[in-house]
């Protein structure tokens, strides 16, 4: 997959698990012929060689593989018999320490093949481009003869002199009936290397990674698919190029294999980039912004904890909350929205109002239990902004804890109904490694099965961008739960996801932190996710965990627990839902007999009355849903004959949304000061409200709400009154620019 250069300055692997057997014929005939019939020295040998020396022959040393071990290791500087005899002696010792092939590994390891290339299997990467398993005989024979005269191998010098020992070999190993004559004329029209060639970067940052975290080791069996890392390292090269175009460089991509919690693919940065762009930050590592990418698992928790069922309505109206005034990407407000909805949809404030009520603090401490490492702040400094992007998180924790969640739901039934923590405290496993044992326990420490079920159930039902929208139409679609996120500023693009077998997470974005128009989840890095996941095979969905659900009554309107005033439906749902909190939207509402009107009992004496229940939410939320499409049934007019009791709550402001609230007053082209313009809804349509301010009558408003004023710097105070006396205050302060 890869390889780095040693810190001093040398390509040397660490030693070989065995030696391929053409390079050890071609070794064992040039250098040691009676390697396996000696002991470390070989007298044969020693003696032709001094008998070539004192004929004034060719200069020989008679070193077998043994001595030759010894003398790289120990002897250094001019050689002499001293030396030599020394040699001898430590070849002797080490051949009674070590097997034959131990000594043949050891030697392949560690000798010397030119430049700054040490041991038979960097010499083959970076000669051959291929492990020393495939080199061919013509291949074999040059590598044997090389560590002898390693300066041969210089490119543009002593070339014939290299091909005429590789050859001398080859014919040698022929005529002793090693290489049949075929191999024979086919190894020597083979021609040598021109230059040594780069080692493959198929995953370089991974390398890093394991470098860092493995201090010592040399040689890493990684869980990578090799394969698939070549299609996703291509699939991200062309993706990157059509985001430059952008001005967008960087992105990371993690593939996890979810049954045996492996990553099968690491894409650290876009490959091929030019190095202004940070192409050696790991992006996988990095601390980016969450965006949304979080909601899923507060919807999760919240489920656990019957705040909410998978239909409870969730507010979706402007609000403040101290200094924090979020919006919804479409700056557009639905009054109530079921929470299923609000998390496939990533609305903004249905969650931040959600993590209000939850408590953000309880929140902080469960991302920090699901080992969140990049989440290292206070509650207090994250504020409700923890759950729109305010947190950093990696795209490698993240995909920790997706990879948690659906591996959890994967094994529930086959784990007879029982959970293991160590599916979100385990890491990712990135080289070959026995896999820990795993508890299982009856309950659970982060997640039900049942509220991880409703999660990603919810997130199948994400609309997918271009061609990909009507996935459920073709009968080869997958189903695919998933979830972008956009961080504040056009940062971050996020997109993460699962089938029942695999995940992928997706980063896009800058590494030096720009941000981009266009830079989007869903437009930036969902495109990108759903090549990748059409590149991987399908897969069956995740098994229903009926073990965890009960048949339950819900309000068949709000989701929370039924009240007598409530229509009702029966659904399945996780046994916490037994503690949801009930209804509040449904109230009695007495009218007469045909319910045509609204009543009071002060008239049952003249008219007969009955109780009906409505769905009554607040002003502000029924605008809201009036005028987002999600129409509110009107209360009946009141009888002619009855008194109005008129309901409490009846005005309330749109904007400002909250008291306390701070504004600048905006100014106009000729930088003349504009009006302020103050909006504010009643549960009557009908009924007109009378604006004051600072007990300063301003006029009347009737059906639309909308009061233009000027006000000067300083503190001020809006009062709103209707003719049934009901009053709404807000205090604001109007700031210089």
């Amino acid at each position: 997959m890869g390889a780095k250069i040693a810190s001093n300055g040398q390509w040397h692997f660490s030693e070989s698990d065995s030696i391929y057997y053409k390079f050890k014929k071609a070794l064992l005939h040039y250098e040691d012929r009676h390697f396996y019939n000696h002991i470390g020295v070989d007298p044969r040998g020693i003696a032709r060689a001094i008998k070539n020396n004192l004929s004034g022959k060719k200069r020989q040393g008679g070193s077998t593989l043994s001595m030759q071990i010894a003398r790289m290791s120990h002897s250094k500087g001019k050689r002499t018999y001293l030396k030599k005899l020394k040699e001898m002696l430590l070849a002797i010792r080490i051949e009674l320490a070590f097997s034959k092939e131990k000594i043949l590994r050891m030697y392949a390891s560690n000798a010397p093949f030119g430049g700054n290339i040490i041991g038979i299997e960097a010499a083959s990467w970076r000669y051959f481009g291929k492990s020393h398993t495939g080199l061919s005989w013509a291949e074999s024979a040059m590598l044997a003869v090389l560590p002898n005269a390693p300066g041969l191998i210089h490119p543009g010098r002593s070339r014939d002199r290299l091909k005429d020992k590789r050859d001398r070999l080859l014919l040698s190993m022929y005529e002793h009936g090693i290489l049949n004559q075929d191999d024979y004329q086919l190894a020597i029209l083979e021609p040598l290397p021109t230059k040594p060639k780069a080692l493959p970067q198929k995953a370089p940052h991974l390398l890093d990674y394991l470098i860092k975290n493995n201090a010592g080791q040399e040689r890493f069996h990684s869980t990578i698919d090799a394969r698939l890392q070549d299609q996703i390292n291509a699939t991200a090269k062309q993706y990157g190029r059509s985001l430059q175009n952008a001005l967008i460089n960087n992105m990371a991509i993690l593939i996890t294999d979810l049954e045996k919690n492996e990553v099968i693919a690491y894409v650290g940065n876009t490959p091929g980039i030019e190095r202004k762009y940070q192409p050696f930050v790991d992006m996988v590592q990095a601390r980016r912004s969450s965006g949304s990418v979080l909601k899923p698992l507060l919807y999760a928790k919240a489920i656990d904890n019957a705040k909410i069922s998978p239909y409870s309505l969730l507010r979706d109206v402007p609000d403040n909350w101290g200094d924090y005034a979020p919006k919804n990407y479409s700056k557009k407000f639905e009054g109530l929205v079921p929470a299923d909805e609000s998390l496939f949809r990533s609305l903004n404030l249905p969650f931040v109002d959600l993590l209000h009520r939850y408590d953000h603090q309880k929140f902080l401490k469960e991302l920090k239990d699901l080992q969140f490492g990049s989440i290292d702040r206070s509650a207090d400094n994250y504020g409700l902004s923890l759950i729109l992007g305010g947190a950093e998180i990696t795209l490698w924790d993240l995909s920790k804890v997706y990879g948690g969640m659906s591996r959890t739901l994967r094994n529930y039934p086959n784990n007879g109904g029982r959970y293991a923590d160590a599916y979100y405290d385990s890491p990712l496993l990135l080289k070959d490694s026995k896999p820990a044992k795993i508890k299982l326990n009856k309950q659970y420490e982060h997640f039900s099965a049942a509220s991880i079920w409703y999660t990603m159930e919810a997130l199948s039902s994400l609309k997918r961008p271009g061609t990909e929208g009507d996935w459920q139409y073709f009968s080869s679609a997958q189903k695919i739960a998933w979830k972008t996120g956009t961080s504040h500023g056009f940062k971050d693009a996020w997109s993460i996801g699962v089938n029942g077998k695999y995940l992928v997470g997706v980063w896009v974005g800058n590494a030096n932190g720009q941000g981009r128009e266009g830079l989007l989840g869903l437009q930036a890095a969902a495109p990108l996710f759903f090549k990748i996941f059409n590149a991987l095979p399908n897969q069956s969905w995740f098994e229903k965990p009926m073990d965890e659900l009960f048949d339950q009554e819900l309000c068949a309107v709000s989701g929370f627990k039924p009240t007598d005033k409530c229509p009702k439906k029966n659904t399945l749902l996780p046994k916490s839902s037994e503690n949801l909190k009930a209804c509040n939207h449904h109230k009695w509402v007495t009218c007469t007999s045909d319910s045509l009107y609204r009543a009071n009992k002060e008239c049952d004496h003249i008219l007969k009355l009955t109780e009906v229940s409505f769905f009554i939410p607040s002003p502000k939320e029924a605008y809201f849903m009036n005028k987002g499409g999600r129409a509110v049934q009107s209360l009946p007019p009141l009888h002619p004959d009855c008194k109005d009791l008129y309901l409490k709550n009846s005005i309330e402001f749109i904007y400002p949304p909250s008291n306390n609230f701070k504004l600048y007053i905006p100014k106009k082209l000729n930088s003349e000061k504009s009006n302020l313009i103050f909006s504010a809804v009643h549960s009557s349509e009908s009924m007109p409200i009378y604006w004051h301010l600072d007990d300063k009558y301003l006029g009347e408003t009737k059906y639309i709400h909308d009061m233009p004023f000027s006000a000067k710097k300083g503190k001020h105070v809006m009062l709103l009154k209707d003719a049934k006396g009901n009053e709404k205050k807000v205090y604001f302060e109007v700031l210089e620019e």
